[in-house]
């Protein structure tokens, strides 16, 4: 399932964990904005000179920190609270 069909199954909803999306760290959001264009945690770090390890962990900060449970879910709650929407 991907994360719209979570969305319209009312797993996630607009707006969820917005506050803690804003208590992301700058580095975060990069690295939610790339996981979110479609790329792996090896492709992240090699694109900003981290380990992949490095990134995993990053990704688990902001899987606490949105209160997300898997890539999915962060990247729902990313693009329903930072992307620009085209009209």
């Amino acid at each position: 399932m991907n994360a719209y069909e979570q969305v319209e199954m009312g797993r996630l909803r607009e707006g969820q964990n917005l506050a803690s999306c804003t208590a992301l760290t700058a580095r975060e959001h990069l690295v939610l904005r790339l996981v979110a264009d479609g790329l792996t945690s090896a492709q992240i770090g090699a694109s900003l000179h981290r380990s992949e390890k490095t990134v995993r962990n990053q990704l688990s900060a902001i899987y606490r920190k949105l209160g997300a449970g898997n890539r999915a879910e962060a990247v729902a709650l990313y693009l329903m609270n930072f992307q620009v929407r085209s009209p």
